[in-house]
């Protein structure tokens, strides 16, 4: 798509429009789509929002992000059962060790 200003030519694959807070947002769509029927009648209006944009772009990270979660979790809970097959190794030992000393006399 080109826009002329003066002697200038500009080149953009999309159009931005800013509403105001108030606006009718379904009127104001219709008299868009008119306007690029008039101007471009075999180009189809592709039309969306920022927000909806934007959210699209960042599905794919926050679909990640609840990935890393998960196994960061996973990895959390596995470290745990670590800790404590270690403290219960280490308290059974301590019980043998105890059980030796007193049955070689110590008080």
């Amino acid at each position: 798509m080109h826009f002329v200003y003066g002697d200038l030519q500009y080149s953009y694959n999309f159009l931005l429009l800013k509403l105001s807070p108030g606006a009718d947002v379904p009127k104001v769509l219709a008299q868009v789509d008119a306007v690029w029927r008039s101007m471009f009648p075999r180009i189809p209006v592709a039309r969306g929002f920022l927000d909806q944009s934007i959210e699209r772009m960042y599905e794919r990270e926050w679909r990640i992000a609840g990935v890393l979660g998960a196994f960061a979790g996973l990895t959390i809970a596995i470290a745990c059962l670590g800790l404590y097959a270690l403290a219960a190794f280490e308290a059974e030992r301590r019980t043998k060790e105890i059980g030796v000393r007193k049955v070689l006399g110590a008080g």
